[in-house]
């Protein structure tokens, strides 16, 4: 059956995959500028809700921001592999991606994200406490000043300390389209230089 979400050609589907990730990069109303991003370490799996900010087709490349203080930043630092989910519920499309991830923190690449990003964007930076720490009531850590308002440039640099980026060099792509009349899937794994493709069963 003719689907447009899933072409026959493995290469074409291939495409396709980067070019809605590249998408979801570019605009924040895109079904894949979010994604589950899965880690793990002794406690057993963990999972939340990232947005995607870049995606380098050429170098099997997808990143997201962090907080330093992060748990899934420690997490990394003992079990690198990460698992990531994007789902299109209008196109009714899946795809679940992993690979290893690097941590970028004072680097060019770090940089040009911090750069690139907007100072409300940065503001999640100035918390006093990292992602988890304890509060005494609900709130969002924030300095005060800022609850009601977006801060500065110059407000925003010194949560640079606390940014970095999360780079994960893909190694295993798996697509699956939603149908009625019979779903249908396809896996990428990237072996010895190239990506090999496998259609499976749903």
């Amino acid at each position: 059956m003719t689907d447009a979400r899933f072409p026959e050609d493995p290469e074409a589907l291939l495409n396709e995959i980067w070019r809605r990730l590249e998408a979801g990069v570019a605009s924040a109303s895109h079904a894949f500028h979010t994604a589950a991003l899965a880690t793990a370490d002794g406690g057993g799996p963990d999972a939340r809700t990232v947005v995607l900010r870049r995606a380098e087709p050429g170098l099997r490349r997808i990143c997201c921001h962090t907080d330093l203080r992060s748990r899934k930043v420690e997490q990394l630092g003992r079990q690198s592999a990460a698992a990531w989910i994007f789902y299109d519920p209008e196109e009714r499309v899946q795809l679940r991606a992993r690979g290893p991830v690097t941590l970028h923190a004072d680097d060019d690449l770090a940089q040009a994200q911090w750069e690139a990003s907007q100072p409300g964007s940065r503001r999640c930076y100035l918390s006093a406490g990292g992602p988890g720490s304890a509060l005494d009531a609900p709130g969002s850590g924030l300095p005060e000043s800022l609850l009601d308002r977006r801060p500065s440039e110059a407000e925003s640099a010194p949560g640079r300390v606390h940014f970095a980026v999360l780079a994960c060099d893909l190694t295993e792509l798996d697509w699956l389209a939603l149908d009625s009349r019979g779903h249908r899937r396809a896996r990428f794994r990237w072996d010895d230089g190239a990506w090999q493709h496998a259609w499976i069963t749903p």
